[in-house]
């Protein structure tokens, strides 16, 4: 008997066609149980929470490592899901915007393959200063919820980051196979979810640019410069020393031509030109700022881009914030909120880890390794568009005015796993009620409540 509420059942209909019949429980099985579950989402506790699947914890970690079906297939179809219920939320400013962060998921052992030492920041000496762990790049897509005024994020691809000393990952070009560097899953992310728009129907183009956000880490000629040759924009946020030219003046006829206009200490700018103030929604929350926009040209990248001087009102910091981006029909307005949107991707690798066990996997095989990640994504985005959109009756059913309740914020697990455990409580119980007959023996039947009540109790 399927044990999922009929609303579920219809947003994941469509998933159906990437999964074989043999493979269909399990993945089910995965969205249930990393929501439902507590505590570490092992797949040994996956499996104990998939009380309707008749299969062991073998059967599932072959799911993940040997059994076929392909993740990419996964993401067209979330993607599809997203554009027909957000429909034009997807665009942000004029176009399609993808947020891209990296996480450190800390490890015991050392014996699955890249693995990397870390410097410990805890402070506790018991570690001997360092850890080990996986250090993954995320990226997802963002949205713009009017109602809560904030932006949403929608994590659906991840990519292992090796280090300077690992030799575990390689990658082949024109120049030959080398180590994979940083750069290289970066970027690799930002393309292959690129072709997942494009496979789900969403072409950037001129009408329909293609932006990505990311903090200053990025905000680097060997990131920048690729992405800008095959049309892909970056807001990122530069450093406070960072320099710039403008316009190379008329040339005079004499001598070598100029190739850079004056020299600009962008941090200055704000002291030096008329600042302009803008009112922006910022982290869910209007501000009136001053800030001095312009286009300058800055070393080693290849076209110019605008860069945003804002001022800095926060205690204890007077330097002034430097924004830039490569889109330079954005405004001074449009390129702040950009970037604060990059904070919702922050808070959904923060779910990630303590709602749906980002960081819980103790396999050692590399593409069970990436199955697990990518399926944590897929539950957590999921799970939200359910919260979000969907909205079943037996979710806020008890709420006030079938809205959350006071103390729980729109995205709030806590609610959602209450709520589906009392569901399948009544669904369970009631299936076995129907079965059996009004005089039945308790003791009898009593092999079939244990799976449910260890879950719920």
């Amino acid at each position: 008997m399927d044990y999922f509420p009929k609303e579920i059942m219809v947003y994941l209909r469509p998933f159906r066609q990437v999964f074989s019949k043999s493979t269909w429980p399990y993945f089910k099985g995965f969205l249930l149980a990393l929501l439902l579950a507590s505590g570490r989402r092992t797949v040994a506790q996956v499996t104990r929470f998939c009380f309707f699947i008749d299969r062991d914890q073998s059967s599932f970690n072959r799911f993940l490592s040997q059994y076929k079906w392909d993740r990419r297939k996964v993401s067209v179809v979330l993607l599809k899901l997203l554009f027909k219920l957000l429909k034009g939320r997807l665009l942000v400013h004029g176009g399609l915007l993808i947020a891209l962060d990296t996480t450190l998921v800390k490890k015991a052992g050392k014996k699955v393959l890249g693995l990397q030492r870390f410097r410990d920041s805890s402070g506790n000496s018991n570690r001997g200063g360092y850890v080990w762990g996986h250090h993954w790049g995320v990226s997802g897509l963002l949205t713009f919820h009017e109602k809560l005024s904030r932006f949403l994020s929608w994590p659906l691809l991840a990519g292992m980051i090796p280090g300077k000393k690992t030799d575990d990952h390689f990658t082949a070009g024109p120049e030959g196979v080398r180590p994979t560097g940083f750069w290289d899953v970066a970027l690799g992310l930002v393309f292959e979810f690129k072709l997942l728009l494009e496979k789900a129907g969403a072409i950037p183009g001129e009408k329909c640019p293609l932006r990505v956000v990311a903090d200053g880490y990025f905000s680097k000629a060997p990131f920048i410069n690729p992405l800008f040759e095959r049309g892909i924009h970056v807001i990122s946020r530069l450093r406070k020393d960072r320099v710039g030219w403008g316009d190379p003046p008329q040339y005079s006829g004499r001598g070598r031509p100029p190739e850079k206009g004056e020299k600009l200490k962008l941090a200055n700018l704000l002291e030096q030109r008329k600042p302009v103030q803008v009112e922006a929604t910022l982290y869910g929350e209007k501000y009136r700022v001053n800030v001095v926009a312009v286009d300058v040209t800055l070393r080693n990248l290849e076209e110019k881009v605008r860069v945003v001087v804002v001022e800095n009102k926060n205690k204890g910091s007077s330097r002034p914030v430097l924004l830039v981006s490569t889109d330079r029909d954005l405004s001074a307005r449009e390129i702040l909120e950009i970037y604060a949107g990059r904070f919702s991707l922050e808070i959904a690798i923060r779910d990630l880890k303590e709602e749906f066990g980002l960081g819980h996997y103790q396999l050692r095989k590399p593409l069970a390794i990436r199955r697990f990640i990518h399926l944590v994504l897929f539950a957590r985005s999921f799970w939200a568009l359910v919260l979000l959109k969907v909205r079943p009756e037996w979710l806020f059913k008890g709420c006030r005015n079938d809205s959350i309740p006071i103390g729980e914020v729109p995205l709030s697990w806590r609610l959602a796993k209450r709520k589906l455990r009392a569901y399948l409580l009544f669904a369970y119980v009631h299936s076995i009620y129907r079965k059996s007959a009004r005089d039945a023996d308790f003791e009898k039947v009593k092999e079939q409540y244990e799976p449910i009540s260890q879950i719920l109790f």
